[in-house]
């Protein structure tokens, strides 16, 4: 294929994850690796692991180290889990890093590119370092299937989602290009863990989105449909006569608009983040080695810090702010105007970052973390006082976790506001600290408030009683009253482009382009809006939506309707040039 006129990029690797093999090379690997990862010391690994070996060569896998009568039990150490998924990330990266070595022997010109799955989920129980992938490949893709990977999420938040997942990877040191890889284009029926079909204005925001966010391209998965065996008849964006569909002929209007669209604004690039949402792969770790082999109880679940935070990061971009997840050691030092850092269900971090979060908030920023933010460090040991590091600086030290299986009530302005799930924190606050409590919302079983927060140099730390993104996962009811926390610690800033009038689904992705103002706003079809329209506030003026070539005036409130049919806008103020289409 190398000098074929069609080929474009080479995926080393589709779909790659450190899995969890047991072969006597995945063994030999995990043997050579340890003697880095301890720097050669077998007493500190015995220290942690509770063991007694003599050299790094007897060490087995980590399941058949404890006695035989042991495996298996949640008393176990943890050291030996926590060295896994890390050796197992490591020794991907360095396949990958082969299969590259080889591709350019042959081919040293055309891009190279990889499409893990492991984005808006546990990274660690999946053994995948994006940032490791990201030193490896010209591109880094990923590959969005909704009816897979986004079964924890109501539909109509896929297009955000998407986009959160282009941020993220986007937001890595290492990442130089993002794309999206593989994104379902047709029906499932046969495959996947919540078969649904996609509509064409669905297709459409799945596009669009990844294109907003940030990534360089947008790829459907297959332009045919399976004839024979399994998924025969899913997937396909033709229909399965082989024939054009409304899907493929709304993916030519897609081309078609933003043909308009660049003409107009130049190129695209990702919007500089006002929020950030920590998604840790080192804390994913301790979640994923405490899930395992235990009851399956929503809030400590292997992918609720993963899911939860993207659910979070899917809330602030409902309000039109520019979000974006990132890891704990990428979070900025500085804030920018009005700026959000956000930790929820984060479980363990390493003190070191507590100086990078206190600048931020010193600087003018807000920091908000809930209940289960920071009990632990990166080896899994409880912190004393926690959060860690944080404790005695900001003046509140959480003495415990009160549980209760049915989750906590909340209220909201005396009226009930879903509930918050499984724990609620306990802490003395330092008289001299600042802190003041909420009056809303409350727990509904005592009235004692939700929320604390405290004045921190220029800035503020907001402290929520409760699991925030573990509770958007299992407990959606509890949305409003997420909601209203995140208006008042991340407002909307005035004449910014956001979503009013109640319409929690419709979201807003800000574009920075080289001529004007661009954002692209995206909602349910209009029949799953009984037709309502979609009402925003942005600044007064004059707009032209690339979608539907319609001028729109924004009067003197500041609000306007669009109808929206196709659940899409994409809406540019001219520098200074009158507007056409």
């Amino acid at each position: 294929y190398r000098d074929h006129p069609a080929l474009g990029q080479w995926i080393l690797w589709n779909e790659p994850t450190g899995g969890h093999e047991r072969t006597e090379e995945s063994l030999a690997h995990w043997r050579r690796w340890l003697p880095e990862h301890y720097g050669g010391d077998i007493d500190r690994l015995n220290r942690r692991w509770l063991t007694g070996y003599r050299t790094f060569s007897e060490i087995p896998f980590p399941e058949e180290i404890p006695y035989e009568a042991h495996r298996g039990h949640v008393w176990n150490s943890y050291g030996p889990w926590l060295a896994d998924w890390q050796a197992r990330a490591a020794w991907l990266v360095e396949e990958l890093a082969w299969v590259r070595d080889l591709v350019r022997d042959i081919d040293p010109d055309t891009e190279t590119c990889v499409n893990p799955t492991a984005v808006l989920k546990n990274q660690a129980e999946s053994g995948t370092d994006l940032d490791g992938i990201g030193r490896v490949v010209d591109v880094i893709g990923a590959t969005y299937h909704p009816a897979w990977g986004f079964t924890f999420a109501d539909r109509s938040q896929f297009p955000a989602l998407m986009a959160a997942g282009v941020r993220l990877q986007a937001s890595l040191p290492s990442v130089q290009r993002v794309e999206v890889t593989e994104v379902q284009s047709g029906n499932t029926l046969n495959s996947s863990h919540r078969p649904c079909d996609v509509g064409s204005g669905e297709i459409a925001r799945f596009f669009l989105s990844g294109l907003a966010a940030g990534a360089k391209s947008v790829t459907g998965w297959c332009l045919n449909v399976r004839s024979h065996d399994f998924e025969a008849g899913d997937w396909g964006l033709l229909d399965d006569m082989d024939r054009p569909s409304e899907r493929s002929r709304m993916l030519r209007r897609v081309h078609d608009r933003l043909a308009v669209a660049l003409e107009h604004t130049g190129a695209w690039s990702q919007s500089e983040p006002r929020a950030w949402v920590a998604m840790d792969s080192r804390s994913h770790a301790i979640e994923w080695v405490e899930a395992s082999g235990r009851a399956a109880v929503p809030g400590r679940l292997a992918n609720d810090g993963a899911h939860g935070a993207a659910l979070l990061a899917v809330g602030l971009m409902q309000a039109g702010i520019s979000t974006t997840l990132t890891p704990m050691d990428n979070l900025p030092d500085r804030a920018p105007a009005a700026g959000f850092v956000a930790l929820t269900h984060v479980v363990g971090w390493d003190s070191t970052v507590v100086d990078r979060l206190l600048s931020f908030v010193g600087s003018s920023g807000t920091l908000l973390l809930d209940a289960t933010s920071g009990r632990k460090d990166l080896d899994s040991t409880l912190h004393r006082p926690w959060p860690g590091g944080l404790a005695e600086r900001i003046g509140l030290r959480a003495t415990g976790l009160r549980t209760r299986p049915e989750g906590y009530e909340i209220s909201l302005h005396g009226l009930p506001a879903g509930r918050w799930l499984l724990a609620r924190l306990t802490a003395e606050l330092e008289a001299d600290a600042g802190w003041e409590a909420w009056t809303e919302p409350r727990f509904s079983l005592d009235g004692q408030p939700c929320v604390w927060e405290r004045p921190y140099g220029r800035g503020r730390i907001v402290v929520a009683r409760g699991m925030l993104g573990p509770s958007l996962v299992h407990a959606p009811e509890c949305l409003p009253t997420v909601t209203h926390v995140l208006e008042r610690v991340c407002p909307p800033i005035p004449g910014s482009i956001h979503p009013v009038g109640g319409h929690p689904a419709t979201d807003v992705v800000p574009i920075d382009v080289e001529r004007g103002e661009l954002a692209a706003v995206f909602a349910p079809d209009s029949i799953d809006r009984d037709g309502k329209p979609i009402r925003l506030h942005m600044a007064r003026g004059e707009y032209l939506d690339f979608w539907t070539s319609d001028v729109i005036q924004v009067a003197a409130d500041g609000e306007v309707t669009l109808s929206a049919t196709d659940g899409i806008a994409l809406l540019w103020r001219a520098p200074s040039s009158p507007l056409s289409a």
